[in-house]
């Protein structure tokens, strides 16, 4: 006989609801006693979109989470630590290309910066030999 195990994730176009919710955490937790994870080192974050995100992926922790009422009856809300907002697609798409042509830009500068480097120290090598043979060099 096979266990079935639920999804951890929710297609894009149904919203995960509380009961869906209580299984996945029931087969995080079976997955953290099975990796022998210590249940108070394993962070609760929420995914969010970095355009410079190298690595783990990135998140912002969870502050609280708490039942609505009034006009949020019927809600399981999640309070992050950070401040978060909505992005549309298009502005998403706008950092990323902005945050590649900054980065270029800086990765250029590194490049200029080491080429620099380097004619610096072939123009102190040129002025010890010129010294050497007694050429007086004027400097500004």
């Amino acid at each position: 006989m096979t266990k079935k195990v639920p999804a951890l994730m929710t297609s894009e176009k149904e919203p995960m609801t509380f009961a869906k919710l209580k299984e996945v955490v029931k087969v995080i937790g079976d997955s953290i006693e099975r990796q022998k994870l210590d249940p108070e080192e394993v962070v609760l974050g929420i995914r969010v979109q970095n355009v410079s995100a190298i690595g783990p992926s990135p998140i912002t922790e969870v502050l609280s989470v708490s039942l609505g009422f009034d006009w949020d009856r019927g809600r399981c809300i999640i309070y992050p630590m950070k401040t978060l907002r909505e992005i549309e697609l298009d502005e998403l798409a706008n950092l990323r290309k902005q945050y590649n042509t900054d980065g270029m830009k800086q990765y250029e500068f590194g490049q200029f910066q080491k080429k620099y480097e380097v004619l610096l120290d072939k123009y102190e090598d040129l002025k010890f030999l010129a010294r050497t043979h007694g050429i007086k060099i004027d400097e500004e």
